[in-house]
This record gives structure tokens, sequence and C-alpha cells, in this order.
């Protein structure tokens, strides 16, 4: 027989407990929001079996959710149905899904890019801007570098670390993902801007945060 159990209950008792042992915090931050803020108005008091494609549907217009949101839910649903708190799964049957983004930033050609690197650096989080630039780091990633991580013999950097700015303090750990501690060999470019402001030590955004 099915447990009775409101998606309330099911948040507090079992996803929440979850989300916090296996998902970083800047990861838990966002999942927090989306269910405070659009997903507990209108499901919170609601039994998890009351949950249907019908609702749901009724739920994405009311309720103006986001690919982003949508994508969480899916993921509650999914534990609570491996539980098997409920008998199906509701998101299988759900014909009008909030579709996903695609978005297409603008792009620098490369003399642009010289530009605006020509133009910041002067700025506390230069060299930040430099590996982003050009080396494709995450805005964690450049921010986590430090001046111990590059190799100066061998013209390779070791991606090895992440600093975010979750609920007012640092938070530095692994990377993203496994895949993500790497080693990447070092555009001329990223070497002649760094070459003159380098240090023996330290984070490369000396005394800042990521959201600084």
């Amino acid at each position: 027989m099915v447990e009775k159990m409101t998606v309330q209950e099911f948040h507090d008792k079992i996803w929440w407990p979850r989300c916090l042992k296996n998902l970083r915090e800047c990861t838990q931050v966002g999942y927090d929001s989306a269910y405070r803020l659009h997903i507990a108005p209108f499901m919170k008091d609601k039994y998890l079996t009351e949950i249907t494609p019908r609702y749901l549907d009724h739920w994405f217009k009311e309720g103006n959710i986001k690919a982003s949101t949508w994508k969480i839910f899916k993921a509650m649903i999914r534990v609570a149905y491996k539980l098997e708190l409920i008998p199906t799964d509701p998101c299988d049957k759900v014909l009008d899904a909030p579709p996903r983004g695609t978005p297409n930033p603008p792009t620098l050609n490369r003399i642009e890019m010289q530009q605006m690197l020509d133009g910041l650096t002067d700025v506390p989080y230069y060299a930040a801007i430099v590996c982003s630039a050009t080396m494709g780091l995450r805005r964690e990633e450049s921010c986590g570098l430090r001046w111990e991580d590059f190799n100066w013999r061998t013209n390779v950097v070791h991606i090895q670390r992440g600093m975010q700015f979750v609920n007012g303090h640092i938070v530095v750990g692994p990377t993203k993902t496994v895949m993500s501690n790497r080693k990447l060999p070092m555009p001329q470019d990223c070497i002649v801007r760094l070459l003159p402001i380098r240090k023996e030590e330290g984070y490369i955004i000396g005394d800042l945060n990521p959201s600084q």
C-alpha cells in the first residue's frame, strides 16, 4: 500500500536531507530557492499521490515555472517513485513541460578579446579574467586558482578546486565534477599576460571573493 505523505513532509524528511548529503553548498542554495519560491506555494500541502499530469499543467501556467525549477521537481518526484511512495511518475506523462532555454550569448573575436583584456589590466581580478578568457574556465575555477597551481617551466596549470561565495561566506572545494580536475596548457596570450604579475603563492584574486 502506498504511504500517504504530503510534498512538504517528503521534502523535510527525505528530499532535503539527501540534498544536504549529496550536493555542494552552492547547489543546495539553488535547490532550496526553487522549492521555497516556486514548488512549495503550490505543492506543500498536497499529497504526493495528488500530483497528476493535469495538476502539473496547471502549475506550469499559474506559477510561470521555468525549466530549471521543473528539472529539480522531476528529481524530487523520481526519488519518491523509486521509494514507492507513489505508484507512477506523473512527470513522465506531462505534455507541455517548460521548454529548455537556448541561450546564444554574443561571442568576442580575437581582436575584441584582446581589447577587453587590455582594458582590465588595472583591476584586482585581472588574472582570473585572463584565465577564464584564454582557457575557458568556469568562474569558480578561475577564482579558485592559486599561484602555486601554475607550472611556469612546463606552462601548464592544474585546475583542482573551485571557489564560490555562498550565504555570505567563501566556500572552497573540489571541482564541479571529477573530470573537471584537469591540467591545461596555458595559451601564449595567457602566459604573456600573467608572467609580469605572477606571485609565489596565494589565490590569484587575492582577498576578493567570487561575487566581488
